[in-house]
């Protein structure tokens, strides 16, 4: 057996709370468990206490992995949400541009649902439509926008109107929702239920939560820019750093990162909430719970992919990265992959590096289901208990404008730049992500022995999982309307 670094956290099993969180004992084995899976949109894993955050942003999700398992190394195939969510509702890596939900692939939810579980999904971000496939298997699926009453209701509030919903009403719609459930399981007629929430709190636009100010006060973000290397950055563009307009532009950076906090932690209290209810009532006695997210999110740290001519005219705001979609830096594709309940060992940490795609046959394998096709991720379940022989050695992400490996053995890290990412002159990467972690020194012109080597071990891959290619010129005129909302599209 491979030396697992798998540690127990024995310091957090402290935070018990007076037992206000669920055992996490095997079901029997005729009462398949409750399944909660939350994919909180843009959420980054350095973002929350339980993956070392030093700010209070994350109270509730990290009493959750202290009385659950945590896999510290997770990885996203996608850093846009389509192309993440076709691959984790799929179990398939991304390969090519995808996102339309494939037909040839039960997902997950089709899985469950015909083991007999009662499917309910809950989707704030519009752009997982079932016009694209990802309401398949669910008996219950809403990833409506906001009605006209809704935006109005919104924009009387003083709140940033955009299509899609908040936490609170769909929290509220999913309680409704297992209760009308729980109603029929309590006259007799017994079926599990999957439940999927999807809320989007964290996603730009940014929200202010001033109940959060004393918690998580905007000048208090770790890592305040400008860091020597955005210095370095600003100063190549013929640009000083310290001028008025330089430091203006600052401030905004660093007001949007606590803003993107304080909508991390507006989630984690809304969270708490539906899962006290649920907990009060004794629905989580028998349950799995997975928290994990499609992407991550820029927060200006890694530069943005724009053409030279662009970046030369850009504000500052625009030259670094804010947020997601044509990057697979580290932070974009670095994201929380957090299990409680049912079959789910108490305090453990794991190391060993795992990705989104290992999501639905993992879940399969905890409420002891038989898949009814073929994933290419694999279970956690060894791996988290400590008994798993070898792991995997390569982790894998695609945008339409780029592809990266990261080799595990040597940490190095190679990114591809597509045709697309060749337009907005981006360039291939290697990076020594030990000595190196926010990827900042490109060694791919020093290193032509391993960019080979990588870059072959990438060939394999994609001949190892072909996947058929969507358009990304196809999207209808709604999508295109939400897309434009969310700031997709009207940049650069």
């Amino acid at each position: 057996m491979s030396a697992l670094r798998v540690r127990s956290r024995l310091a957090c099993l402290a935070l018990l709370l007076g037992g206000l969180l669920a055992t996490c004992s095997r079901p029997a084995a005729d009462v398949p468990p409750d399944l909660y899976l939350i994919v909180v949109d843009t959420l980054r894993a350095d973002r929350l206490g339980c993956y070392g955050h030093e700010l209070p942003t994350s109270p509730f999700l990290d009493e959750l992995a202290a009385e659950g398992t945590v896999f510290l190394d997770n990885t996203s195939q996608s850093s846009w949400t389509k192309p993440s969510m076709v691959s984790l509702m799929s179990g398939t890596y991304v390969t090519s541009f995808r996102d339309v939900m494939p037909d040839d692939v039960p997902s997950l939810a089709q899985t469950f649902q015909q083991a007999g579980y009662h499917t309910i999904g809950v989707v704030a971000n519009v752009l997982l439509s079932p016009k694209l496939g990802f309401d398949r298997g669910f008996d219950y699926y809403d990833a409506r926008e906001n009605t006209e009453e809704e935006l109005a209701d919104l924009e009387a509030r003083g709140i940033i109107v955009t299509p899609c919903r908040e936490i609170e009403a769909m929290r509220a719609e999913l309680d409704r929702l297992l209760d009308e459930e729980f109603a029929r399981r309590d006259a007799g007629a017994h079926r599990p239920i999957f439940a999927y929430l999807h809320p989007m709190e964290p996603h730009d636009p940014y929200e202010d939560h001033p109940r959060f100010a004393e918690a998580l006060p905007l000048e208090g973000v770790p890592t305040r820019l400008p860091s020597e290397w955005h210095r370095a950055e600003v100063e190549s563009l013929s640009r000083s750093p310290e001028s008025a307009e330089s430091k203006d532009e600052w401030r905004i950076m660093n007001a949007h990162r606590g803003f993107y906090e304080r909508e991390v932690r507006a989630t984690d209290e809304a969270l708490r909430v539906f899962f006290d209810r649920l907990r009060a009532a004794g629905r989580l006695d028998n349950a799995v719970i997975a928290v994990v997210s499609d992407h991550g999110e820029g927060l200006y740290e890694p530069l943005a992919m724009l053409r030279p001519a662009a970046r030369d005219k850009a504000p500052l705001v625009r030259v670094f990265q804010q947020g997601h979609g044509r990057n697979l830096n580290a932070c974009l594709v670095r994201t929380p992959f957090l299990l409680h309940g049912a079959g789910v060992p108490k305090g453990v940490r794991v190391d060993d590096p795992v990705e989104n795609v290992d999501l639905y046959p993992t879940l399969v394998a905890l409420c002891g289901i038989e898949p009814t096709g073929t994933t290419q991720g694999r279970s956690l379940v060894d791996l988290m208990h400590g008994s798993a022989d070898e792991w995997k050695r390569d982790l894998h992400s695609f945008t339409l404008f780029a592809t990266s490996i990261r080799e595990r053995s040597t940490g190095l890290k190679l990114t591809l730049v597509s045709h697309a990412g060749r337009k907005l002159s981006a360039v291939p990467g290697l990076y020594d992500t030990v000595a190196d972690p926010d990827e900042r020194v490109n060694l791919y012109d020093e290193r032509p022995d391993d960019v080979a080597r990588l870059q072959q071990k990438i060939e394999l891959w994609q001949a190892a999982f072909p996947m058929e290619s969507s358009d990304p010129a196809s999207a209808d005129p709604e999508q295109l309307r939400h897309m434009r909302a969310l700031g997709y599209i009207g940049n650069d």
